[in-house]
């Protein structure tokens, strides 16, 4: 896919579908490392862990995302991303 992170998110939401998350990981990391605009790598990771049940990781990377947006000042974004953690923090 090149330089392209949309479509490594693509792929990694595909490789999800197939229940492939090792390979739905990997794609999101790479989005990641190209640099996507609203942390779109960190979203699919946190939606990833949430819905196979490791809620941990999910808390995790959704602080993550809320502390990335923050810093970039995108505050509404992260306080919804934060909303996200305290309610998996709920599941813990």
């Amino acid at each position: 896919f090149s330089d392209d992170w949309q479509m490594y998110i693509h792929g990694g939401d595909i490789a999800k579908k197939l229940k492939k998350y090792d390979e739905a990981l990997e794609y999101y990391n790479i989005a990641g490392e190209i640099g996507t605009y609203f942390c779109d790598e960190l979203y699919c990771k946190a939606n990833l862990y949430e819905d196979l049940g490791n809620y941990e990781k999910a808390y995790a990377e959704y602080i993550k995302l809320a502390d990335t947006l923050r810093k970039r000042s995108y505050d509404v974004e992260a306080d919804a991303a934060e909303k996200d953690a305290e309610e998996i923090k709920k599941k813990i």
